[in-house]
């Protein structure tokens, strides 16, 4: 999966264990839901959708523990279940800001579609994800718009609101 994890080795959740967690992300407790969600990290793409679900849990640490147990699992499938959340209630919108950021250039393909949207909000979650994560406004004088390459290293964005008018689907 595309998560981030540096060099520590990840032990993936057994099949009979991840029948468990995603049971109990259903569970009356709450913290036993919480705990499901955050067992779910090292899980695979299976958890994708029950995980969607738990960030709609009427409990906020289970929907911050789905939110961490997504990002975890990062990757393209992730984004793509994730990106249908852009339009959905606002602290689900925001949820999937967040979790597409952290998911990193694994998302772009799947943004710039979004870059056409009938939706303005949509438009702009689109153009900010895609600036956040490393597709800066930037270009030579004859080309202004977003690079073809992602940056490796993330730097200080010194994009202005006004430099979105200058990022079409051509440019990219």
């Amino acid at each position: 999966m595309g998560g981030k994890g540096g060099n520590a080795i990840i032990k993936r959740t057994s099949t009979k264990r991840l029948k468990t967690l995603i049971r109990d992300l259903s569970h009356a407790d709450p913290s036993k839901r919480y705990a499901a969600a955050e067992g779910l990290t090292c899980s695979d793409e299976r958890a994708l959708y029950p995980l969607i679900k738990a960030l709609r849990d009427e409990n906020a640490g289970v929907q911050d523990a789905a939110m961490r147990s997504l990002i975890s699992l990062g990757g393209e499938v992730t984004a793509y279940m994730v990106i249908p959340l852009l339009r959905d209630l606002p602290y689900l919108r925001n949820t999937a800001l967040i979790i597409l950021k952290a998911i990193g250039t694994a998302s772009i393909p799947l943004l710039r579609p979004l870059l056409s949207d009938k939706d303005d909000d949509v438009r702009k979650f689109a153009i900010d994800l895609i600036s956040d994560i490393g597709y800066p406004h930037a270009g030579t004088e004859d080309s202004p718009g977003i690079s073809e390459e992602p940056k490796e290293e993330k730097e200080t964005n010194e994009c202005s609101n006004n430099s979105y008018r200058s990022i079409t689907v051509s440019d990219i």
